[in-house]
């Protein structure tokens, strides 16, 4: 099985953006040949989907990279999580802020299966107390969708996808 499955909070704007992009594949009639899920906050239900049946996961979220990437709002980037290391304090995990790092790494410690997984990170105008999204993701967002539903169908589970500054290898980024 794979799996399509959307991170962020409706109530912090443009971080609502990976929830708003698997809800409107689910409307449209997601392709039978994966499942839509909706996370919202709650990371660690991951661990529901480290299945042994489990062929691939994209998971699709809200990125702040800072100016390093030079990347502009709204442009995504795809990315092996295997190949990024996450910032945040790692000494405790929480299930109010999401760190999918962190949730591997669990995973690991307690001898889950970790099926191929992939992020599509989606660089934000505006992260605020607020709900909607930004015109320049709004305007992106079927975009977003045929262009998730094409890496999830369509990119091998190991392939390269390049790089990007040497900042994370295996990334591809894509402008709308």
């Amino acid at each position: 099985m794979k799996y399509l499955i959307g991170v962020g909070n409706y109530s912090m704007y443009d971080d609502s953006i990976g929830l708003r992009v698997v809800e409107h594949i689910a409307r449209q009639g997601a392709s039978p040949d994966f499942t839509v899920v909706d996370l919202s906050a709650n990371i660690l239900n991951l661990l529901f989907y480290f299945e042994q049946d489990t062929e691939k996961i994209l998971i699709v979220d809200c990125l702040k990279t800072g100016q390093t990437l030079n990347q502009k709002v709204g442009d995504s980037i795809f990315f092996d999580v295997n190949d990024i290391v996450t910032h945040k304090d790692d000494r405790h995990l929480s299930t109010h802020e999401g760190d999918v790092i962190k949730v591997v790494e669990l995973a690991r410690q307690v001898g889950h299966t970790i099926p191929p997984l992939f992020c599509m990170g989606i660089l934000p105008a505006e992260i605020k107390p607020a709900f909607g999204l930004s015109k320049a993701l709004s305007s992106s967002l079927s975009e977003y969708c045929e262009q998730a539903t094409h890496y999830l169908l369509n990119t091998d589970a190991g392939a390269s996808q390049g790089s990007l500054q040497g900042v994370m290898p295996r990334c591809e980024t894509r402008t709308p």
